[in-house]
């Protein structure tokens, strides 16, 4: 006998974060596989080795690790939240926290696209406003979201 794995796709209702946000929900993945697990985990691994790199000084290091591409909208942001830097972030600095920022976008989006309806699906750069111009609810979602996997992966499954 086959066994068929199923995904599991259950909603995050916004309304919890704040009451005007009612009836807006995200479709959280809850199942995923173990690769994905270990995917965010050396996302995680990475952005942790870099953010020391740049704090430390070895900027150089990190800059080569970054991909080119356009400064986002976020910079100011960027530069007030992290506070570790004396004179703001050059160009190789905030391309790195952008690198790191791209990795876990790319999951989000993945996790949060399972849904059938394709309305429901997130991109990167959805996920990427939603990072710029509400932080505390990016970082809700995030939180809500490894926590409905945690507690899927934990809770006893009724027959």
């Amino acid at each position: 006998m086959k066994f068929e794995f199923e995904k599991v796709v259950l909603p995050l209702e916004l309304r919890d974060y704040f009451p005007a946000y009612d009836g807006q929900q995200i479709h959280v993945w809850v199942n995923p596989p173990r690769a994905m697990k270990q995917e965010r985990e050396e996302i995680i691994r990475r952005s942790s080795r870099m953010l020391s790199e740049l704090v430390s000084g070895q900027r150089s290091a990190v800059s080569k690790e970054v991909v080119s591409g356009q400064l986002s909208a976020g910079k100011r942001w960027l530069q007030r939240v992290l506070g570790l830097f004396k004179q703001p972030m050059d160009s190789a600095e905030l391309g790195a926290v952008q690198h790191m920022n791209a990795g876990m976008f790319g999951w989000l989006s993945r996790i949060w696209s399972q849904h059938d309806d394709p309305e429901s699906r997130w991109s990167v750069d959805e996920i990427q406003v939603v990072y710029d111009e509400d932080p505390a609810l990016y970082q809700w979602m995030v939180r809500r979201t490894i926590g409905m996997m945690e507690d899927f992966r934990t809770e006893k499954k009724k027959a």
